[in-house]
């Protein structure tokens, strides 16, 4: 649970899932919900062929600023799942927002920086 405020609570939930995704919720002071956001870019869910590794991270800093990324090295495969010379990638996605002092969770859309 995050701090409480005079206008709201926020509170993390892992939503059941096949890969459990933290979900941050806002609500006001009756228990109704203001404002919810998936803290999982979803590229590291699951896995997959082709992903030779992936890191999550979701952070809320204390100014109620929110980052969240995927990191990952992938490379394509051809039919027999080999992979294919040239094509390895290793990139970044993320996506940045913040908590208003209302309790509406606002989020930027998702970017993909490439990685060297």
């Amino acid at each position: 649970m995050l701090p409480d405020t005079n206008y709201y609570y926020g509170l993390i939930v892992f939503s059941p899932a096949d890969v459990f995704v933290p979900v941050l919720t806002t609500y006001d002071k009756k228990g109704n919900i203001i404002s919810d956001e998936s803290l999982s870019i979803g590229d590291c869910n699951g896995g997959g062929p082709g992903i030779n590794y992936c890191s999550a991270i979701g952070v809320i800093n204390s100014d109620l600023t929110i980052y969240c990324a995927d990191t990952l090295k992938t490379v394509d495969l051809d039919k027999t799942m080999k992979a294919i010379d040239g094509t390895k990638k290793y990139y970044c996605k993320f996506k940045k927002g913040k908590i208003n002092k209302d309790g509406k969770i606002i989020m930027i859309s998702e970017q993909k920086k490439s990685l060297k």
